[in-house]
């Protein structure tokens, strides 16, 4: 005599209660392809699922499996429990992945800060620079740093070099900014 649905479902649960995932999710699953429309044998594929430790991230065909025996009856228990404990689950793997990318972020972000620190610094040097320059120019065409460039060419050179201070500045200011 061929086994019903009902007797796959009842083995499943029984190998599901002794903790053996891979046994139950096998009899829910000849229980569907006998009764496609029985609820409990979807509930259970999904249960079994959800709490085998080996598919234990294939949260996907659980709640595929969840959603299709609460499809067939809105009132089974099973399947709205395991629902709600799939939610807990993916908000946990979530959290942990997202503590995860958080380390790896801090340690991505190292290089970028320093550039743009530097890339500040430098502005900063650059800026100095020039602006000494221009005093330099300003008080005299003898006293200039740069007394072998014609003073015209002085003027400009000093005041390129200031505004280039200003801009690696301003580049490395956002740079920091961008990390955030």
């Amino acid at each position: 005599m061929a086994e019903s649905a009902e007797d796959y479902i009842k083995k499943g649960n029984d190998a599901f209660n002794a903790g053996d995932y891979d046994t139950a999710l096998e009899h829910f699953n000849k229980a569907a392809k006998i009764d496609p429309t029985n609820s409990r044998a979807w509930s259970g594929k999904g249960k079994a699922i959800l709490k085998s430790a080996k598919l234990s991230l294939d949260y996907e065909h659980a709640n595929e499996f969840l959603d299709k025996a609460i499809k067939l009856d809105p009132e089974n228990k099973e399947a709205l429990k395991y629902k709600e404990e799939l939610k807990k689950k993916r908000r946990l793997s979530r959290l942990q992945s997202s503590e995860t990318s958080h380390d790896i972020d801090e340690e991505e972000t190292s290089i970028p800060t320093a550039i743009g620190f530097l890339t500040m610094v430098l502005g900063l040097i650059v800026f100095i620079i020039g602006f000494l320059m221009v005093v330099s120019v300003s008080a005299g065409p003898s006293s200039s740093i740069l007394s072998f460039i014609p003073q015209e060419e002085q003027i400009k050179y000093s005041s390129w070099t200031a505004y280039a201070g200003i801009l690696l500045f301003m580049i490395g200011t956002m740079l920091e900014i961008r990390k955030e």
